[in-house]
């Protein structure tokens, strides 16, 4: 699967109208200023260009990040597991607080993140998951959801073998988006460690 940066910038923009919608409403009611859109607002089918891309994940807890909605494109291109779990089930250890840094961010700045994911298989290979993260409200305000576009480089991988299984996750690259709130100071992405073992810490998902 090809897509291009411009599609991330158009969600952006996207994202943008929604929430200079939310400001206005907010005003014209006397009502309290939203942060961030409310998920409501958001009509996947206003972007249909953008619709097999897209991607909603929901913050339920510390260290708990799962898919609500995966567009059509993502979920041919990568083999069945991979965004319907708990995200922190595929990380080492040493990756964990890292990566809960950035989804804590996103929602209690709040702000934006672009990132790509490193997956490795348990074939030996690995490939690219990148996916940018924009935050949104529930019906009372609370911001636990993070919609964007996203898409996997695996092209090279298919036809995916049976019983692929996903041995390890990490961050490769990573930029917040200012939001009007600012970000967080960068952090130091961790390496994986030799072997890609985390002391024993391997999860492994299987796929039929």
């Amino acid at each position: 699967m090809t897509i291009s940066k411009q599609m991330f910038a158009d969600f952006e923009r996207h994202w943008w109208q929604l929430q200079d919608a939310n400001l206005q409403k907010a005003e014209s009611t006397d009502g309290l200023k939203p942060l961030v859109p409310i998920r409501s607002s958001f009509n996947p089918m206003r972007i249909p260009a953008l619709l097999p891309y897209i991607s909603l994940l929901e913050r339920k807890g510390p260290y708990n990040i799962e898919a609500r909605l995966s567009g059509t494109a993502v979920d041919k291109d990568l083999p069945a597991g991979v965004i319907k779990d708990n995200m922190f089930d595929y990380l080492e250890p040493h990756m964990l607080e890292f990566c809960e840094n950035i989804y804590q961010a996103i929602c209690s700045r709040p702000c934006g993140v672009y990132y790509e994911r490193t997956v490795h298989l348990n074939t030996g290979d690995s490939f690219k998951l990148c996916r940018n993260c924009l935050p949104l409200a529930d019906k009372d305000g609370t911001i636990k959801f993070m919609i964007g576009v996203a898409y996997a480089e695996t092209d090279s991988l298919k036809p995916f073998p049976p019983n692929i299984a996903y041995t390890r996750m990490g961050i490769s690259y990573y930029e917040y988006i200012d939001l009007g709130y600012g970000v967080p100071d960068m952090e130091r992405i961790p390496s994986f460690l030799p072997g890609g073992q985390g002391h024993g810490h391997k999860v492994i998902r299987n796929t039929h």
